[in-house]
């Protein structure tokens, strides 16, 4: 199959909702019982759909939560085209939209357990700390972010996390007009934990949060996307 044949679109209109709908009875889709909540996702534009030849062949629905963190509700590609990429290629082209939207993260909850293996195929990792306990949650960064590495020697970052183990340590870049890193910090972790900043001259030492007018703390995610001096 030519990926450039597969066409993906947001339902936009009740009667694009309805076939839709048949599709999914004709599909037998497990997916039925959760009609309303697709619709509710239809309604606030966030049903995304894949075809092939102008026939449904998949969708997917998402959350947003306040400013940088989407959640993927339901995924489901059909039958008769799984193990063919379709479905990665639908997660990436799904990812890159929400990239231009100003997404950093996504997450999800993994229903049924064997649907991680499809996910962690795709870049999705555990989440080492959650709020929410008992599921498998894994996670995606999807904005470019420092990670692990050295870019530029300005100002030296260190978090530690309530067993003083270090999570992240790095020298960032930081614009001298803005102040704004030139690519945000973005982990998994708990607002309760310490940063350690050192811009050369001064070091600072404070909770992650206290310092709302530079870091951001969403669901169970950090982002520092300003210097605190």
């Amino acid at each position: 199959m030519i990926f450039d044949d597969l066409n993906i679109k947001l339902i936009d209109s009740e009667d694009e909702f309805d076939k839709f709908h048949q599709f999914l009875i004709i599909s037998k889709s497990t997916f039925l019982k959760h009609i309303s909540t697709l619709y509710n996702s239809f309604k606030k534009n966030k049903l995304l759909t894949i075809s092939y030849n102008n026939q449904y062949i998949g969708f997917l629905t998402w959350r947003n939560y306040i400013l940088k963190l989407a959640f993927i509700e339901l995924f489901e590609i059909s039958e008769s085209f799984r193990r063919k990429n379709i479905g990665k290629f639908f997660i990436q082209e799904f990812l890159k939209i929400l990239n231009k939207k100003g997404i950093f993260v996504v997450e999800l909850y993994c229903a049924p357990i064997e649907s991680q293996y499809f996910w962690r195929k795709i870049g999705f990792i555990d989440k080492f700390f959650s709020t929410d306990d008992g599921k498998i949650e894994l996670y995606k960064i999807i904005k470019k972010n420092y990670k692990q590495k050295k870019d530029f020697s300005i100002e030296n970052i260190k978090i530690e996390d309530d067993f003083k183990k270090i999570i992240f340590e790095n020298d960032v870049y930081i614009n001298k007009e803005n102040k704004k890193l030139l690519f945000p910090i973005i982990i998994n972790g708990s607002k309760n934990w310490h940063i350690e900043w050192n811009n050369g001259n001064i070091v600072k030492t404070e909770s992650i949060k206290y310092i709302t007018k530079e870091a951001i703390y969403e669901g169970d995610y950090i982002i520092i996307e300003k210097s605190i001096f």
